[in-house]
């Protein structure tokens, strides 16, 4: 991924790297790593729509009702509430999808470093509140973070 605002150091970059390893100019970018890219007049967005909703396909929650919230309000949650989950496998892999999810999504941040507290040691309850965050995302696949060319400060 080349970036900047003078074309003509692009282009000479570009020649540079073609010469030496025989790139490929692929364009404008419109996705990298399930992140997708958006470039407008007034800025670029970054989003991962299809990573949220393949998450969602394989959990088999397309179906399922939102949630407004990532997590309840006020929730308490405990190193040993609950019983213990039997193979920790999906939780892990779980939080391991959320947290990637908050490089464009960094209003779960919270929710998912409260997940990540409980790695080692997986309960039952820790998964229902994964779950209720999946349930989140569902209402807001879309939602990622939006850089405008040029800031106001005024």
């Amino acid at each position: 991924i080349i970036t900047g605002n003078d074309p003509t150091t692009i282009a000479t970059l570009k020649a540079f790297l073609h010469e030496q390893f025989g790139i490929k100019d692929l364009r404008k970018l419109k996705c990298f790593l399930w992140i997708e890219v958006a470039c407008s007049t007034e800025g670029i967005s970054i989003s991962q729509p299809k990573y949220a909703l393949d998450v969602l396909d394989g959990m088999k929650l397309l179906g399922s009702p939102l949630a407004t919230l990532p997590m309840e309000q006020n929730l308490k949650l405990t190193p040993s509430s609950g019983e213990l989950l039997k193979d920790p496998t999906k939780y892990k892999r779980l939080v391991g999808h959320l947290i990637y999810l908050t490089f464009t999504r960094p209003n779960i941040t919270y929710f998912v470093h409260v997940l990540m507290q409980f790695m080692n040691q997986p309960f039952k309850p820790h998964s229902f509140v994964v779950v209720r965050g999946l349930r989140y995302l569902k209402g807001t696949p879309r939602q990622g973070l939006f850089f405008q060319h040029k800031m106001s400060w005024s």
